[in-house]
């Protein structure tokens, strides 16, 4: 199957793109790493597969904006952590909180 073919075929089963889904996994996975290991933000950025951090950090600020928008409470572990508080990994952000 080429790139073609296997994006509109996930885009017709999942109703958005391939990209978009891998995006918000690898989003998912950064809040994870955030809330589980003494990683820095570069280091989680690159190990989930982003490969420019500008672009990590717009897209992980407006996935976390666009969750509280969403929710009541929760929040990822990264916010947790600056205020001194534990970190709660169900407070991140799952791909099923992402309007599907």
């Amino acid at each position: 199957m080429n790139k073609t073919a296997f994006c509109l075929f996930f885009k017709k089963a999942t109703g958005e793109s391939f990209v978009a889904y891998l995006n918000v996994f690898r989003l998912q996975m950064a809040c994870t790493m955030l809330t589980r290991s003494s990683k820095n933000i570069s280091e989680i950025c690159y190990a989930v597969g982003f490969t420019d951090i500008p672009y990590f950090n717009r897209a992980f600020k407006s996935s976390v904006t666009a969750f509280h928008r969403r929710s009541t409470g929760l929040r990822c572990g990264m916010h947790l952590r600056r205020r001194g508080r534990a970190a709660d990994p169900a407070g991140c952000p799952r791909l099923n909180d992402y309007g599907r």
